[in-house]
């Protein structure tokens, strides 16, 4: 022990009167295996990196130790750098992995590069992505990346500068299938300075540029880039089983910048964006109606245009889908839904009437009476109760709603859509549907009403969206114009009469 101590004392003398040769003695002696514990223990302490390097081997990954001891050779060497960047992006820390990648890359690690690049990508910061591409040019994952990139973000120069590159790189060919699929290049006039060019769309010239699909519920679906594309796609293949498929004829889909789509929504509200720019594409579109998935957002569907995001499955776009046959949900809608301001003037809905609750008069002129109001009148059994006695002190007063023996018949059953309101909802089945849950089913009641009539209540085209753009942007000749686009798609004549008079 004694030993020791004099070793120790020995070692801070020659520190003082000259540390640079004792650090490099004892550097030395660790790299040889020659060094004790306790010349280790003090050669740490005075930031000789051979000594942390010996006693971090002793910590297990990610301890405070192991941290402490990492980060300290990581202020001066890139390979730990790049070491500790991974290890936080292992442990989804983002802010810490950005800093010691980005140390990594500024001290001239190429390793670091790629998995910085993909960070900024996966925060849509894809400017960042291809400016990282430029510092490693010859890098083939980092360029795939930045192709991808560019994409999202809309811009298809940057692809066609490195598509001769793509084509002979076998790593690249599923990406380029992708492009071709999609039809990636063929977007190039969507570039903003382009559209910034471009004439507005004279209202006489309209009706030439639209030659409505045979199928009257025709779809085009728009993703805005490679992964959405592609999962869109996997949507649409999971929803070939749904009873719904049968109703809706859909297009190739197909690519659109978001930058072009001018979306104003936060990531959590309804997705909401400028509807006007499809008045730029209707030369290329003859579908009824839009379907655009961005990246984030809430799932909705406004008259002919219908949102996703790209968490959205299957069963929200089977349920939006039914949105656009204009079936109305069957949970509480939002406290300003317009749908329950009042009791309805016209049947609007095929599973929604929102109707008085209370009743006076002989039961059977009423039940005529109420029949009337009811979209599925024709499907409840003339044995189907639908009126009960409201007050067994008055005559002849009655209270909406089929008696819940008969749940599973077609009835008329308070609905919740309404709720909290003046006005009460009714729907056709007891039962909750699709249009209460996404995971649940629709209901072959429900099936059976759209076969009966498929399009009574379904929403106008997308051109009708475009009017009421113009329309708020005051363009008023324009708006008129693209009404009447949108009338050629309907075959029933007060429809025409309703889209005319943007009366939806």
């Amino acid at each position: 022990m004694k030993l020791k101590i004099l070793i120790l004392m020995s070692l801070t003398y020659c520190l003082t009167s000259s540390s640079f040769f004792l650090a490099e003695h004892l550097d030395d002696l660790i790299r040889n295996g020659l060094a004790s514990e306790e010349q280790i223990a003090f050669a740490a302490s005075k930031n000789v990196a051979s000594a942390k390097l010996v006693l971090r081997k002793k910590h297990i990954i990610g301890s405070d130790n192991w941290l402490s001891l990492t980060q300290d050779l990581a202020v001066d060497d890139s390979l730990y750098a790049l070491e500790l960047g991974q290890y936080y992006y292992n442990v989804q820390t983002d802010e810490l992995a950005f800093l010691w990648l980005q140390r990594a890359v500024e001290q001239g690690e190429q390793n670091a590069v790629f998995p910085l690049a993909k960070l900024w990508f996966q925060r849509q910061a894809y400017q960042q992505v291809l400016a990282l591409s430029s510092s490693s040019p010859q890098d083939i994952e980092l360029l795939l990346l930045a192709v991808e990139a560019a994409i999202a973000q809309g811009d298809i120069a940057f692809v066609s500068r490195h598509i001769t590159r793509l084509n002979h790189e076998e790593s690249a060919q599923e990406l380029l299938t992708l492009i071709t699929r999609y039809k990636i290049l063929d977007t190039v006039f969507n570039d903003d300075r382009v559209l910034g060019a471009a004439q507005p769309l004279l209202p006489s010239a309209m009706s030439a540029t639209v030659t409505p699909s045979v199928c009257h519920n025709s779809i085009q679906l728009f993703a805005t880039n490679i992964h959405d594309l592609d999962y869109l796609q996997t949507l649409v293949e999971r929803f070939s089983t749904h009873p719904l498929r049968s109703a809706f004829c859909f297009s190739p889909i197909r690519y659109v910048p978001l930058a072009q789509l001018k979306c104003q929504h936060d990531d959590k509200a309804a997705i909401q964006c400028d509807e006007s720019i499809w008045q730029r594409k209707v030369t290329e579109i003859n579908t009824r109606y839009l379907g655009v998935l961005v990246p984030k957002g809430g799932a909705n569907v406004h008259f002919g245009i219908m949102y996703l995001d790209n968490n959205d499955t299957v069963n929200v776009i089977a349920h939006e889908l039914s949105h656009l046959l204009g079936f109305v949900d069957e949970y509480p809608l939002s406290e300003h839904h317009t749908t329950c301001q009042q009791h309805q003037q016209a049947m609007f809905a095929p599973n929604v009437a929102i109707i008085k609750e209370i009743y006076y008069g002989d039961k059977t002129l009423v039940r005529a009476q109420v029949l009337k109001q009811i979209p599925w009148a024709k499907f409840i059994k003339s044995s189907t109760p639908i009126l009960t006695p409201a007050d067994k002190g008055a005559n002849n007063s009655w209270q909406l709603g089929t008696p819940l023996k008969h749940k599973d018949e077609f009835g008329i059953f308070a609905a919740e859509t309404c709720d909290g309101r003046k006005v009460q909802a009714f729907k056709p089945l007891l039962k909750p549907t699709q249009l209460t849950y996404f995971e649940l089913d629709f209901p072959a009641q429900y099936q059976k009403i759209i076969a009966d009539d498929l399009n009574a209540y379904s929403m106008p085209s997308f051109h009708y969206n475009v009017a009421l753009s113009l329309f708020g942007q005051g363009r008023v000749t324009e708006a008129k114009g693209w009404l009447n686009v949108s009338a050629e798609f309907e075959k029933n004549k007060l429809r025409q009469m309703k889209v005319l008079q943007g009366a939806f």
